[in-house]
């Protein structure tokens, strides 16, 4: 699935980082990706969807163009893909 997780629930820190690796981010995983991951994963877990941008933005106080920075790959093919997440 172009490197998206089939089963969401196969997802660990491990995952994220290899996946990190994978897309090449400078520096690996800082705190604000962790940050940003681990509320997408508890926002899936507990609604069963995934959070789109503006309120994953929101929620943790990273503004588009941080989250630019954090991942240059973007929402989809960045956060969510480290996230062990997609979209359907």
């Amino acid at each position: 699935m172009r490197g998206f997780l089939i089963d969401p629930y196969d997802w660990d820190e491990g995952y994220a980082e290899h996946k990190a690796f994978e897309l090449k981010l400078a520096g690996g995983l800082t705190a604000r990706h962790w940050q940003v991951v681990r509320f997408l994963r508890s926002s899936y877990e507990r609604e069963h969807e995934v959070p789109n941008l503006y309120a994953t933005c929101e929620a943790n106080d990273v503004g588009l163009e941080e989250f630019e920075r954090l991942f240059p790959d973007g929402f989809h093919r960045g956060a969510l893909k480290i996230a062990g997440l997609r979209v359907r």
